[in-house]
């Protein structure tokens, strides 16, 4: 149901620099607890069938929200662009937040959604 985000970004020797080996990133928008930081979670937040009047739909768009936290605004920023250029061979980038820190936490976190039209 997920897209291949981990796998995409797993598979990004850059991305393994920045947010470990593997890379720290889960689904369904929840990370184990006191994970270590830069880290990420992704969930589908809307979902698709590509229609058609003569067939059953082949494709599915999933819009796709990936959420990044980190110790620093340095850091955010580099594991943002290596994850938005990582991704965007396979997805649509169509917004994104730039670098915030969250008062409760400490964390600096940002927000990227993608549009991924997968086949069935």
């Amino acid at each position: 149901m997920n897209p291949e985000i981990y796998t995409i970004l797993n598979a990004s020797t850059s991305v393994k620099l920045l947010m470990g080996a593997p890379v720290r990133v889960y689904p369904w928008g929840r990370a184990p607890e006191n994970v270590k930081k830069p880290y990420g979670v992704y969930m589908v937040y809307n979902a698709n069938s590509e229609n058609y009047l003569d067939k059953s739909p082949d494709m599915d768009n999933k819009g796709t929200q990936l959420n990044l936290y980190s110790d620093s605004a340095a850091n955010l920023e580099e594991c943002f662009t290596e994850v938005r250029d990582t991704i965007e061979p396979y997805a649509h980038m169509i917004s994104f937040s730039t670098p915030a820190l969250d008062d409760d936490t400490n964390f600096y976190s940002c927000t990227m959604e993608f549009d991924f039209w997968e086949a069935r």
